[in-house]
């Protein structure tokens, strides 16, 4: 999966584990909850000790970005200690809700109607698509 492909299907809600960092060992096995993602952060949730700690994990470029679908790495330069290594990450998929049912008929319309607008916001503020439909 390709990062673009990733920052669209991964949700908030979602949890995410580090399995491999050279950094900070001490969060190695920690799940952590997906809050959302942007163009260049992975927005997360940690509690540890009682306490929630928000934070975030800057996304590489699309060149060092690899993911399966159950795991996902890339490489990162460290803000502390300016190394640069790969941090490997688990990926667990929040279950999706039961959508209520379509009882007029019109959630497909509903859909390209969402995509018209989208796309008329991306061509009035030339925002890249990708970051508008986040």
């Amino acid at each position: 999966m390709k990062l673009a492909e990733f920052k669209r299907t991964i949700k908030s809600g979602d949890f995410v584990t580090v399995l491999e960092t050279p950094f900070q060992q001490q969060w190695i096995g920690v799940r952590r909850k997906v809050l959302g993602i942007n163009s260049v952060d992975l927005l997360i949730e940690t509690e540890k000790d009682g306490i929630l700690h928000k934070s975030h994990a800057a996304l590489p470029k699309a060149a060092d970005f690899e993911c399966n679908g159950e795991t996902f790495s890339f490489i990162q330069r460290s803000a502390i200690s300016g190394l640069t290594g790969k941090i490997t990450w688990k990926w667990e998929r929040a279950e999706s809700p039961t959508l209520p049912p379509d009882i007029d008929g019109l959630n497909g319309s509903r859909a390209q109607w969402a995509k018209v607008a989208l796309q008329a916001f991306v061509n009035e503020t030339g925002v890249d698509y990708e970051d508008a439909s986040i």
